[in-house]
C-alpha cells in the first residue's frame, strides 16, 4: 500500500517546535494550527500565510513547507509538493521526514527511482524510521526488486510490529511474486488491526481467487462498498481479478 497518508503525523511536529519561538498573538497562533490541520485546503492556506511572512532562520519554516507539501500530495499537485519538499531539506537537510515525503511525490508521478533514491536518504538520516522502510518496499516492488522489497516490509515491521499498511505492502510484494498463500497470510495480519482497509480486503480477494477460492468475490466486494475507487488504484499497481 502506498501510505501517503502515514506521512501526516508530521504536522505535530509544528507544534513541538513552537516551544522554540517567541509568545505568539492569538491569531498567529491559530495559523500555526492551521499549518498543522488534517483538511488540506485548509494546511495550504494557512502553511501559505506563514512562508510568506517568516524569515527562513524560523525553526517552523522547514516544517510549513513540509506540511504544505503534504497537503499539495494530498491533492494531487505532485509538482507544487516535491518543490516545497525541495524547500524543507534546503533549509533543514537532516530532514529526513521530507524526503521521505518528497519520495512519496515522486512515486505519485511514477519516478521510482527517485523515490528510492529519497527513502534511502531518510533511512541514511534515521535508521530506524519504519515509515520509510514501508514506502521503500513498496517503490522496490514497483521496480520488480521483490526480494529487497520484501526485506525492507520486514525492517519495518521489526520496528512496528503489526503495522496494517506495512503489512498490506507485504502482502502486495507476495500477491507480485505469485505466493499467495504468504499474501493472504500478510492481508489477514492487516485485517486483524483495520478491518476495513479496503486495499487489504481487495489483495486478499485477489490473492484467494488466484487459488481457486471463489470466497474472494466477497473481499473484492466489500473493499468496494468502503471504497469504490479501490479497484482502478489496485489495477495501476498491478493487482486485478
Amino acid at each position: 500500500m502506498k501510505p501517503l497518508s502515514q506521512a501526516l503525523f508530521v504536522a505535530c511536529c509544528l507544534a513541538s517546535m513552537l516551544a522554540a519561538s517567541p509568545a505568539l498573538g492569538q491569531s498567529d497562533q491559530q495559523t500555526r494550527n492551521d499549518c498543522a490541520d488534517p483538511n488540506p485546503q485548509t494546511r495550504i492556506r494557512a502553511c501559505s500565510v506563514l512562508i510568506k511572512s517568516a524569515d527562513r532562520s524560523d525553526v517552523n519554516t522547514p516544517v510549513a513547507y513540509n506540511n504544505r507539501g503534504l497537503a499539495y500530495s494530498q491533492t494531487g499537485q505532485s509538482e507544487a509538493a516535491i518543490q516545497d519538499f525541495d524547500q524543507a531539506i534546503q533549509l533543514f537537510p537532516s530532514y529526513a521526514i521530507a524526503y521521505s515525503n518528497r519520495g512519496l511525490a515522486y512515486e505519485a508521478q511514477g519516478q521510482y527511482q527517485r523515490a528510492v533514491d529519497d527513502y534511502d536518504q531518510a533511512i541514511k538520516l534515521n535508521p530506524n524510521y519504519a515509515g520509510a522502510y514501508n514506502n521503500r518496499c513498496y517503490a522496490l516492488a514497483e521496480l520488480g526488486r521483490a526480494q529487497d522489497a520484501i526485506a525492507d516490509c520486514r525492517k519495518a515491521l521489526s520496528l512496528t510490529p503489526d503495522d496494517p499498511k506495512t503489512l498490506d505492502s507485504l502482502g502486495l510484494v507476495y500477491v507480485r511474486l505469485g505466493q499467495y498463500g504468504p499474501a493472504i497470510t500478510s492481508y489477514d495480519e492487516a485485517l486483524k488491526t483495520a478491518p476495513n482497509l479496503p486495499e487489504s480486503l481487495y489483495g486478499r480477494g485477489i490473492a484467494k481467487l488466484k487459488t481457486g477460492d471463489s470466497a474472494g468475490q466477497a473481499d473484492l466486494k466489500a473493499a468496494a462498498a468502503i471504497d469504490p475507487s479501490v479497484a482502478t488504484r489496485m489495477a495501476k499497481a498491478g493487482l486485478s481479478p
